[in-house]
């Protein structure tokens, strides 16, 4: 009975512990449950404020971009401007022992006005603040979209190498301004003129002393100071800078609008500019400005006077009008890829991935011969390359033509995107957009 009693008793207790073991284990994973229930919910907190934080900063690099754009394009057009002024000038100054062709009262106008720009230091100041704050938050790498990462990292970089050309060439600017002000000076010697134009006049109160300052200024605008002053000013390395940050700041934009839940997906037909790509750039002109291309101008000889007119290319606020006077056999305005320099290796660019060129044109008077031509590194320079014969309209319209037209072109090493031939008649019209697609 003993033994009976004792063994119920034993049975008991274990059943007991059991049941305690049960509870126990019970409330462990009632305990390790709720720790972590809790960070979970710890960590999602956390992540949400960092997608919070994420947001605030995407949302003030953001309103950077768009700024920098409005700016870039402010800061470009102002250098386009100077760069096709300082460049018709230059055209316009033929060799010095055919001075009597060309040094007048118009070119010195214009030379003047082109000297003025191009002494003017001009500075982009784009804003850092939204990525300097990202990358001081530590949180750049808590970005889900390592494209966006890559993209701010390039963007910056861009915006940097940027500060540093345009540093670079304003200190080039200034010193050969400086050293054209000193030549300047000299001019003081013989009278004392603010405007160079004054000495062209009837007016003028000694008209010997007026042919001295005459011969003094054509001494001016051919001296190496005014010269390297004029190179400098039609650099466009920066224009080409500009072009990469622009379209870097498109793509930039649409990834950050879509972080932000502003926009689905991102348009993957967006791409950057790289200077120096062997592609060609589609936009030629765009508001009458050519984008990122030299413009070119040269009249057969055989008519009366020296070169172009300084009112051969009037800009307006959208467009740009070309004026050629005829009275020769032929003129040309042409866009080159590349720096307009007296060179044996030409820039080339591939075009072969386009299939048309679409213009934007509108006519002024005249232009009963006018020729739109396409170039490639092999044509000659005799006018035997196809060319597309324009049918004008008072209106603006869009001129869409395969170019396939242009079968002469190899579109692989094109020199000259667009160019217009215009034979003997005058002719005036105007550009607003051209571009490839």
């Amino acid at each position: 009975m003993l033994f009976l009693r004792w063994l119920k008793h034993n049975a008991y207790m274990k059943q007991k512990i059991r049941q305690y073991l049960g509870y126990a284990l019970g409330e462990i994973i009632l305990v390790v449950a709720g720790i972590l229930i809790a960070l979970q919910i710890n960590a999602w907190y956390d992540e949400k404020k960092t997608q919070q934080q994420l947001s605030t900063y995407a949302e003030t690099i953001l309103r950077n971009v768009v700024d920098d754009r409005r700016q870039i394009q402010a800061i470009r057009e102002e250098r386009v401007r100077t760069l096709l002024n300082v460049q018709l000038v230059r055209t316009s100054m033929g060799p010095y022992k055919y001075r009597e062709a060309w040094y007048n009262q118009s070119l010195v106008g214009a030379a003047h006005r082109a000297l003025n720009d191009a002494s003017d230091l001009k500075y982009l100041v784009l804003s850092t603040g939204g990525y300097s704050a990202l990358e001081s938050s530590g949180l750049l790498s808590e970005l889900s979209d390592v494209d966006l990462q890559s993209l701010l990292l390039e963007y910056y970089r861009t915006v940097g190498r940027v500060a540093r050309l345009e540093a670079d060439h304003n200190r080039r600017i200034d010193q050969y301004s400086q050293a054209f002000q000193l030549q300047q000076g000299t001019l003081t010697d013989i009278a004392t003129v603010p405007d160079p134009l004054m000495a062209f006049g009837d007016a003028f109160f000694d008209q010997e002393l007026a042919e001295q300052f005459k011969s003094a200024y054509l001494r001016l605008l051919i001296h190496g100071s005014t010269q390297a002053l004029l190179d400098t000013a039609a650099n466009q390395n920066l224009l080409a800078e500009y072009e990469r940050l622009l379209t870097l700041g498109d793509v930039l934009e649409d990834q950050l609008r879509v972080l932000l839940g502003e926009r689905e997906s991102v348009d993957k037909s967006l791409k950057v500019f790289v200077p120096d790509a062997p592609t060609g750039s589609p936009d030629i002109f765009v508001d009458g400005l050519p984008r990122l291309h030299t413009l070119a101008w040269f009249r057969a000889p055989g008519g009366p006077g020296f070169g172009l007119s300084l009112n051969a290319f009037q800009l307006a606020d959208d467009y740009m009008r070309v004026n050629l006077d005829g009275g020769q056999p032929c003129a040309f305005v042409y866009t080159l890829v590349g720096d307009l320099v007296i060179s044996v290796e030409q820039h080339e660019r591939d075009y072969s991935a386009y299939e048309t060129i679409r213009l934007e044109l509108r006519l002024v008077s005249g232009c009963d011969q006018l020729f739109a031509v396409i170039k490639d590194v092999e044509d000659p320079p005799d006018g035997s390359e196809d060319t597309v014969k324009l049918e004008l309209s008072e209106d603006w319209q869009v001129y869409e033509y395969a170019l396939s037209d242009f079968s002469t072109a190899d579109l692989e090493s094109l020199t000259t995107p667009v160019g217009f031939v215009m034979l003997e008649s005058a002719c005036r019209f105007d550009i607003k957009n051209i571009s490839y697609h």
